[in-house]
């Protein structure tokens, strides 16, 4: 979710009311550097709504992104982002 010199606080904030989070504080490209993502993609079932304070925290390119939403999406689950603020 964020770089070290963010804030996570804030933006799980953003996210409203939700059961579980996932948070990470590195800054990788790749999913193996990630393993808060991983966690959450192991974790996500059918019904479930994944709520992201930003898309581009959550993927750097759009294709990364598009593979991600299939996952969430084909494990009967939803994917949403906070609005701005």
């Amino acid at each position: 979710m964020s770089s070290v010199e963010q804030n996570t606080a804030r933006k799980v904030a953003l996210l409203g009311a939700v059961e579980e989070t996932f948070t990470g504080r590195v800054g990788g490209k790749s999913r193996g550097d990630r393993p808060f993502l991983a966690r959450m993609l192991r974790h996500v079932r059918r019904g479930d709504t994944v709520r992201v304070a930003s898309m581009d925290r959550v993927a750097r390119l759009v294709v990364d992104l598009a593979q991600l939403v299939r996952e969430i999406t084909s494990a009967g689950s939803e994917s949403s982002s906070s609005p701005s603020d």
